[in-house]
């Protein structure tokens, strides 16, 4: 049976949504709210490469994630800030916070019995520009850092300005590409969200123009049976 022109070219949209994602950070949230100890984002699996932004204020300082670590796990982090040219300047902090890591003086209430480690970026001068070409935005990156684990217990990722001022950073956790038919279902909103942080275009990106190709063609389709 001959394939329709339309159903051709829709085919290889499809596979490349599909594989698209394996490219990306699942995305946990967009940030504007105080976050603590109390309040973290909860991490499900800290090994699965995921992103949460923050839109940093007086009242809303610092991005606070937690997750579940056992003795000896390496875990995988780095952060970034939007580039953006009033944020060049923007050199963030990341906590690694736990049990079983040394006392330090923190900005924040530290939980009970736990200690951190600092992993600063003032002294970087030219950070790395990541382009995320699926998304079609770009951020100045700082990291990675994998340090292993000294306890089982919980731990947090938490990150802030040093200067306690406002402006925008990420924070992505892990490395293995896990994605579910709901993540692929839920892209629009995902590049929606991701490109309105980065303060551009609300459409772009391979993955903006598949879709809109798979729009057109499925309008393609359409047009067979009805015409």
């Amino acid at each position: 049976m001959k394939i329709p022109c339309a159903v051709r070219l829709l085919m290889p949209v499809l596979v490349m949504l599909a594989a698209a994602p394996a490219f990306a950070h699942q995305l946990i949230r967009v940030n504007d709210q105080r976050l603590d100890a109390d309040t973290a984002i909860e991490i499900d699996d800290v090994a699965i490469s995921q992103v949460a932004y923050h839109v940093a204020s007086g009242n809303a300082p610092a991005l606070w994630m937690t997750f579940e670590g056992v003795a000896g796990q390496q875990v995988y982090f780095e952060t970034g800030v939007p580039y953006i040219e009033r944020l060049a300047g923007l050199r963030p902090t990341t906590m690694l916070v736990g049990p079983g890591l040394p006392q330090v003086e923190a900005p924040f209430p530290l939980p009970e019995g736990m200690g951190a480690i600092l992993y600063t970026t003032g002294d970087v001068m030219e950070p790395e520009v990541f382009a995320e070409e699926f998304t079609g935005t770009s951020s100045w990156k700082f990291g990675p850092w994998e340090p292993v684990l000294p306890e089982t217990g919980r731990y947090y990722l938490v990150t802030f300005l040093p200067d306690s001022g406002p402006g925008k950073f990420w924070t992505a956790a892990g490395k293995a590409e896990v994605f579910g038919l709901e993540d692929i279902l839920s892209l629009p909103q995902t590049i929606l969200s991701v490109r309105q942080y980065h303060e551009i275009s609300p459409w772009g990106g391979i993955l903006g123009w598949g879709l809109l190709a798979i729009i057109a063609a499925l309008a393609g389709v359409l047009s067979l049976f009805f015409s």
